[in-house]
């Protein structure tokens, strides 16, 4: 599926476009710092960590511990 079907796939499916958007990149991306996705989507560095810390709270995202924080996408199979 292509990472446009998904998205929008996602977004049926009660996700905002960005949390879509970002859910997408980290799939295909793998653990990631904050700091690469507020770059990528051009937000500033606590944009990034609150839409992140909203998809944790969601279940889609997992943080890893370390220094930095990583995040990656929880596989769909098991959302």
């Amino acid at each position: 599926m292509s990472a446009e079907r998904l998205t929008k796939r996602l977004q049926e499916l009660g996700l905002e476009k960005n949390e879509a958007e970002l859910y997408v990149f980290l799939s295909a991306m793998g653990p990631s710092p904050a700091r690469i996705v507020s770059r990528r989507f051009n937000l500033n560095r606590m944009k990034a960590y609150r839409n992140l810390k909203t998809l944790e709270d969601k279940g889609l995202v997992q943080s890893l511990m370390g220094r930095p924080i990583r995040y990656v996408a929880t596989p769909l199979i098991d959302v």
